[in-house]
């Protein structure tokens, strides 16, 4: 009887593992508001190893493993690829903070000067230019997520007033009952975190203030 109710965990923690989506594009970030009349342009390159080998797909974001171990895929929400969404992340909780912010899609996710080239374009007075070189979240009971992202302030040509960089691995916990729900709170819930220290952080908000301090 005991094989057969591990038997069940398993194959119900496989099926809560399949088809997982996180909606990356709905984070809000508590951020320190810079002067609200500056208009700011976002826009993200995804820089991921693994990516940039033509592994996995732009919009893929993570791991959930069933009750064996054996993993599936989880991607984006809006199946739009990770970069979009995080654009849209920060442009939103700049947007909450009471600054004029917008997200701006680049020709290529993967493409600093076509990021670039695109903010210039947007007319901004500050432009804010996110790089993920790693975002991976891992589940089976519990969560991990490994990040690797980069935010830097641009002037409207192009220069680089100002940049902070997270990067490490953060154990996010747990629930043997069900940890799909579970990796999906938390995991957005440690993204609002992470974006939120990045844009809050003294030499970003101050190029965003404009002054480099």
């Amino acid at each position: 009887m005991k094989w057969i109710g591990l038997l069940t965990i398993c194959a119900l923690l496989g099926a809560c593992a399949m088809g997982n989506r996180y909606d990356y594009a709905s984070v809000r970030a508590t951020v320190a508001p810079p002067v609200k009349s500056s208009a700011v342009a976002v826009a993200t390159i995804d820089r991921r190893e693994y990516l940039l080998r033509g592994e996995i797909e732009d919009s893929y974001v993570g791991m959930t493993r069933g009750g064996f171990g054996n993993p599936f895929r989880v991607f984006t929400r809006s199946k739009a690829p990770l970069s979009e969404d995080l654009s849209a992340a920060v442009a939103g909780s700049l947007r909450d903070a009471g600054v004029k912010a917008q997200a701006v899609t680049s020709f290529s996710v993967t493409s600093r000067d076509s990021a670039i080239s695109r903010l210039k374009a947007s007319g901004a007075s500050k432009l804010v230019l996110i790089t993920i070189r790693e975002w991976e979240s891992d589940t089976l009971i519990r969560t991990e997520l490994t990040a690797s992202v980069t935010v830097e302030v641009l002037s409207p040509s192009g220069q680089v007033l100002a940049s902070d960089s997270f990067e490490g691995r953060r154990s996010l916990g747990g629930d043997i009952l069900n940890p799909v729900l579970h990796a999906r709170k938390t995991v957005l819930a440690e993204t609002s975190k992470i974006l939120g220290s990045l844009i809050s952080s003294p030499k970003i908000a101050a190029a965003l203030r404009g002054s480099t301090g």
